[in-house]
């Protein structure tokens, strides 16, 4: 019993369950991180833009002033969300006439190439 309280030697009857201090760990041992391969951890991505205060306490004329320029900005962005649309829609208008004529000039081409062969034949 006396020998288990120390720490230090176990009694037959009794293991010793305390390690002592002075103990180093055997050189066979290594840390578990060098056999566990972890993913590094996930950042957060902040893909909003939040817009601070500048007033703490807003007066009649700032807070009118803030709400003015709110809605500026979101009737800019409408604006340019329609030109984006009306450029879009242009070049869509735009890449099918092209096609259109490419289709046209190939079906020019196939008829000359067809009429030149009945001529030979």
């Amino acid at each position: 019993m006396k020998g288990a309280a120390d720490g230090l030697q176990a009694t037959p009857e009794e293991p010793a369950t305390m390690v002592p201090e002075t103990a180093k760990p055997s050189p066979s041992r290594t840390p578990l991180k060098d056999f566990l391969n972890t993913p590094p951890t996930p950042k957060r991505i902040a893909k909003r833009e939040y817009k601070s205060k500048r007033y703490h306490v807003l007066t009649s004329d700032e807070f009118i002033q803030e709400f003015e320029q709110k809605e500026e900005d979101k009737r800019r962005a409408e604006e340019e969300k329609e030109n984006r649309k009306v450029i879009r829609m242009q070049r869509k208008v735009e890449a099918e006439a092209k096609k259109n004529k490419k289709q046209e000039e190939k079906k020019l081409k196939q008829n000359m190439k067809d009429k030149a062969r009945k001529k030979k034949a």
